[in-house]
Order: C-alpha cells, then structure tokens, then sequence
C-alpha cells in the first residue's frame, strides 16, 4: 500500500513538473513557426526589389511617378513592364507614355516589344504607331513579327497591308490541318463478309 501511494505521488509530481515545460516548448513552436521563414523573407525582399527597379526605370523614362509607381504596383511582372517600355522608347520613335499603354494591355510585355522593334527595324517604311497597335493585339506576337518580316520581304505589298494579313492569320486556324484523321468510308458493297475471308 505504501508503494502504491509513492508510486501516485511520483507521478503527480512529474506531471506538474512536466505540464508547464510543455506548454512553454507548444507555444514556443507556434510563435516560431508563425515567424517568416529565411527564404520567404529572401523571397518577398526579391519582389520588392522588381517593383522598385522598375518604377525607378519608368521614371527615369520620363513618366511621371504616380503613374510609373501604379503601372509597377498592378503588375504581375513588374520588370516586363519597365523593360517593354524601354526596349520600345530607346529603339524606335514611340515615347515611353505610350509604349506603356501597351506594355500595361498584354500578357506578354516582351514579346510585344520585340514584335514592334524588329517589325520597325526590318520593313521599310513602316509606321512604329500601327505597328505598336498590331503588335498589341497579336495573341503571338513572336509568331506576328516573323509573319509580317517574311511576307514583306517577299512582296511588294505596303506594310499596312502586310501588317493586316498577318494579323487576319493570327486569329484563325487553318482551314485544312495535315496530316487529316478523318475516317475512311468503306461502300458496303465493297465490304467482305467474315466467312469469305480466308487465313492464311
């Protein structure tokens, strides 16, 4: 009986000697765990650092910053942004507000700003503005630019008219896609019933 009774008291002791430890090692891991790890905080310091890249490259631009700091802050790749405007400002005669414009309505800021510059730079006489605006509405801008570089160096058409045909091919697939999988059709008299069939 007195062995019982130590054996309870032993453990009563352990358990209030334990418990406390144990809440304070709980809540320990919860507060550490509710901490940002390295890499996020690395990770979070990375995007910051685009968006401040690149509002600092549309500002130096020419645009204002209000509106460099609220095309930056809407992207989800603010450092496409500031290199679409770039690329097109520097290398053709749009001004950087309205390459931006641009820049802000695609979901592939560089590409649209390579379909614009080697358009611009390839076909002679072409208007940067319209090229700008097709180059925009192409769903495969790269694809666009090769169109338009290609068809023109092979004909005499203006470039507004090259720029149109190009871009009438962007939106439709073609009319006859080969190799065709269409089903044969077999005449039914042409068809030989099992039982004449003989195995060699």
């Amino acid at each position: 009986m007195a062995i019982t009774v130590m054996a309870m008291s032993t453990k009563r002791a352990l358990r209030s000697a334990i418990s406390p430890l144990s809440v304070s090692v709980a809540l320990s891991g919860l507060i550490l765990g509710s901490l940002p790890s390295e890499a996020s905080v690395f990770w979070w310091r990375e995007r910051g650092n685009d968006y401040q890249d690149c509002t600092a490259s549309l500002i130096e631009d020419g645009i204002v910053p209000g509106v460099a700091a609220s095309a930056c802050a809407e992207a989800l790749e603010p450092k496409d942004i500031s290199g679409c405007v770039d690329e097109i400002s520097l290398n053709t005669e749009i001004a950087p507000n309205t390459a931006l414009d641009s820049c802000q309505r695609v979901r592939r800021p560089e590409e649209m700003a390579e379909c614009v510059t080697l358009i611009d730079a390839e076909v002679e006489l072409a208007i940067p503005l319209e090229v700008m605006d097709y180059c925009t509405r192409s769903l495969l801008p790269d694809t666009y630019a090769d169109c338009v570089v290609g068809v023109d160096s092979e004909t005499d058409f203006v470039p507004t008219e090259v720029l149109r045909t190009c871009i009438a091919a962007d939106y439709r697939l073609p009319v006859v896609v080969y190799p065709s999988f269409e089903p044969v059709i077999v005449p039914v008299d042409e068809v030989v019933p099992a039982e004449e069939v003989i195995l060699e």
